[in-house]
């Protein structure tokens, strides 16, 4: 039996194209309205972020002081950092600058130009970030700081808290921020300062 073009009866393959350009139109109106959604929402996300960590380590205070703040035993103690560069002529206290390269869950290059903002000699340190990139790309954030807090607990113990906080600059920052980096950065700093605790423990008090 023959089909005769315009029978209704006859192949629906005439049309197919149509309704296919038709679902491809309502999928990418679909994808915009839901990116434009998030955009708006991503304002209304908070900006400013904070993580911290804790421990008491079984180790006198000032063997823990002397494994966090001097740059040239960083990456013998600090598990997540791969070196430190002084960049410029002071070693230390406050208005040193270094730069530190960090290695990320699933082997992500951090580097970090940061400047020493605070310096009590044996109990706080603080530094501020300059600028930040993660595997060569500028993250878009700001007002980065890092500040360790040691106090001693006992003659051969003391409690070590690390805080670090940052702003998310822009709708799509906020979103990585919450969804990305914060919980990155936070089970991060939580798995490696474990580690340096056992380092710290294992090591002599000459080291």
């Amino acid at each position: 039996m023959k089909t005769r073009l315009g029978d209704s009866s006859g192949s629906p393959s005439y049309r197919a194209p149509r309704r296919v350009s038709r679902v491809a139109l309502w999928v990418g109106a679909a994808v915009l309205a839901v990116a434009a959604v998030a955009f708006i929402v991503g304002w209304f996300l908070p900006a400013d972020y904070h993580i911290g960590a804790e421990l008491v380590i079984p180790t006198p205070a000032e063997r823990v002081w002397r494994g966090l703040v001097v740059p040239d035993r960083w990456s013998k103690w600090l598990p997540w950092i791969r070196t430190v560069i002084v960049t410029n002529d002071l070693r230390g206290g406050v208005g040193s600058r270094r730069r530190i390269v960090s290695v990320l869950p699933g082997g992500r290059e951090l580097v970090s130009d940061v400047e020493v903002t605070e310096w009590t000699e044996g109990s706080r340190y603080a530094h501020r970030h300059l600028t930040d990139s993660l595997d060569g790309w500028t993250l878009p954030v700001s007002d980065g700081r890092v500040e360790v807090d040691l106090e001693r607990v006992a003659d051969h113990a003391c409690r070590l808290r690390i805080t670090a906080s940052f702003r998310a600059s822009g709708a799509l920052a906020r979103w990585w921020a919450l969804v990305v980096a914060k919980p990155l950065a936070g089970r991060a700093l939580n798995e490696r300062l474990d580690e340096f605790s056992s380092r710290i423990q294992s090591a002599t008090p000459e080291t």
